[in-house]
């Protein structure tokens, strides 16, 4: 639904400059976007698992998702390049 524009994800951090929109109203917040590189990933994850799942002889309708976590990458390192 992300992808369509149908529901829109909540932003609670690093919402800096994310405009405002109705479809954060159920979640009771106002800033909310629609992901599409990030739900992309998740989908393929979540394809990813249930081809493991049949690979190793498990009910695909049986997996349950225990814990999803996910870090921020480390800043890199800026080098300005000037005269001595």
């Amino acid at each position: 639904d992300v992808k369509e524009h149908k529901q829109a994800i909540p932003f609670r951090r690093f919402n800096g400059g994310i405009g405002r929109t109705a479809q954060a109203k159920p979640f009771g917040m106002t800033m909310a976007r629609w992901p599409a590189k990030s739900c992309e990933f998740v989908l393929d994850l979540l394809k990813n698992a249930e081809s493991n799942a049949e690979v190793k002889g498990l009910e695909q309708e049986a997996l349950v998702i225990k814990h999803i976590q996910v870090n921020q990458a480390p800043r890199q390192r800026r080098r300005t390049y000037r005269a001595h």
